[in-house]
């Protein structure tokens, strides 16, 4: 008989077998031994001359100009001002009609891409969830086709996806602040029945906020560091089909290129500017069992030009 004992720590163990037994062990089952791998040069190849990275040192007191108090902006009047001056006491985002013939003056006019805008033109029935909202111009639009809608949009400033210098600059600053477009000012004018959730967009799930038939975000991604987590987010809430609306890069699409273009959220938080490709996959994802191209557009804005093309996509579960 063969006598082996196997000793670890303070234990051993002792196995008796034999000999031709511990042969055949040995043999079949004994520990190989394993020749190292050596990396052959001609697999390496080091760059040269080695190239270099292009980068700006950016200024945080710069990024965060546009949320400074402004002496040409008046104090926001209260609710028991009259309606047209509690319009004309602030800034607006939307254009939107209210009554009384008043006009929001708002840095862009979506009127007239309405009809090009793929809505489904009966939502009766149907509940609807308005992303990052604003001064509620989709909101009110989903309202008049039918639908029971809910309006979703952060609370403060510093829920905003700023860089993280910014950030701080905006703390030292003080200037941080409740995030209040004119969405109640509309509300109260239109008689509307949009209910108002605050949350961050990462933040939706099912299990606080629902899922609805029919989910619209808009102008949202290209603000956020991390647009596939908030596409997550947006897919989990959506019961049916979600309409999402983006800023991208028409020239970058040169046959099945998927590019971005990366600019940091420091100018008014503008982090990525996708392909039309890239911005598509992104959405299917998500987790989406299919997405598709509506179409494509560019709109004028008070302030300057339109700038970015925008991409509607349509994106079912």
């Amino acid at each position: 008989m063969a006598r082996r004992t196997f000793r670890r720590g303070g234990f051993a163990v002792t196995f008796e077998a034999p000999i031709g037994v511990r042969s055949y062990l040995r043999q079949h089952f004994g520990r190989s031994k394993r020749t190292p791998f050596i990396m052959p040069a001609e697999m390496l190849t080091i760059i040269q001359p080695t190239p270099t990275p292009h980068v700006k040192h950016r200024d945080p007191m710069a990024a965060v100009a546009p949320w400074r108090p402004r002496a040409d902006v008046p104090t926001p009047a209260d609710a028991t001002a009259t309606l047209e001056e509690q319009v004309k006491s602030r800034y607006w985002y939307h254009t939107i009609e209210l009554p009384g013939g008043i006009v929001t003056e708002g840095e862009f006019d979506h009127r007239p891409l309405v009809p090009h805008y793929g809505l489904p033109e009966d939502l009766t029935g149907k509940s609807a969830l308005d992303v990052a909202s604003f001064d509620g111009f989709w909101a009110f639009e989903l309202e008049r086709r039918g639908a029971q809608v809910t309006s979703v949009d952060v609370g403060r400033i510093s829920s905003y996806d700023f860089p993280y210098a910014a950030r701080r600059q905006l703390e030292t600053e003080g200037l941080d602040r409740p995030h209040v477009p004119g969405f109640d000012i509309a509300r109260r004018a239109l008689d509307s029945k949009v209910q108002r959730i605050t949350s961050n967009i990462y933040d939706l799930n099912p299990a606080d906020h629902g899922t609805y038939d029919f989910v619209h975000v808009a102008d949202v991604m290209l603000h956020l560091e991390s647009p596939t987590r908030a596409l997550r987010a947006v897919r989990s809430v959506t019961g049916d089909t979600a309409h999402i609306v983006d800023a991208c890069r028409v020239d970058f699409d040169e046959g099945e290129s998927q590019a971005v273009e990366y600019l940091g959220g420091w100018e008014v938080i503008v982090w990525w500017l996708p392909s039309l490709s890239t911005l598509a996959q992104m959405v299917l994802d998500a987790g989406f069992r299919s997405v598709r191209l509506h179409a494509v557009y560019v709109l004028g804005r008070k302030y300057g030009d339109g700038g970015y093309h925008r991409a509607i996509l349509v994106a079912n579960v």
